[in-house]
């Protein structure tokens, strides 16, 4: 491992030495390498994203390779942002006495809370996430829920006002909106 005609250990303390002889090692034979690290490589905290190209000669042998780090700490950054945001959400709606699904156009359940898993009588995201209302919803709900989606998706806000269905939810009413 060099830097620009330095050896590496010149440049970056030992534990970054040894991760780069180890990575280098592998690429020397023949493997192509990507991973994303922690560290600090003498510059702020935060992650990195390595990479260890073999370059290879005439004759088709590893003759060297490339070493490339770059930052990804603004990745990791908006990554967590966006975990955070998504926990914050689902503590709002799961804890709200409502039920609350999210469908795209095709009408795939994308997301769900907490009250709408126990009033069907679900477990877990798993059961309703990518799945179709017919797969989750009884046959009369599923018009319901595919004319309130189209009149939403058209940009229309749907109120309604049915008898509940499902495990948890017999013998209520339900008021609700859509909006696309």
């Amino acid at each position: 491992c060099r830097v620009r005609g330095r050896g590496v250990n010149t440049v970056w303390d030992a534990v970054a030495v040894a991760g780069c002889q180890t990575l280098s090692g592998r690429a020397f034979e023949g493997e192509k390498i990507t991973e994303e690290v922690q560290d600090d490589l003498g510059l702020a905290n935060g992650w990195r994203e390595i990479r260890v190209l073999p370059f290879r000669g005439e004759s088709g042998q590893v003759d060297g390779v490339y070493l490339i780090s770059r930052s990804i700490e603004d990745e990791k950054s908006a990554q967590r942002a966006l975990r955070e945001r998504d926990e914050r959400i689902h503590f709002l709606t799961d804890n709200l006495p409502a039920q609350i699904s999210y469908v795209e156009t095709s009408l795939r359940y994308q997301d769900c809370n907490q009250r709408f898993l126990s009033d069907y009588g679900l477990s877990t995201l798993d059961e309703v996430v990518g799945k179709l209302p017919q797969d989750v919803q009884s046959p009369e709900l599923v018009e319901v829920i595919k004319h309130t989606a189209a009149a939403a998706l058209r940009g229309e806000r749907v109120q309604y006002d049915r008898r509940a269905t499902g495990n948890a939810a017999a013998n209520r009413r339900r008021r609700g909106d859509a909006v696309g």
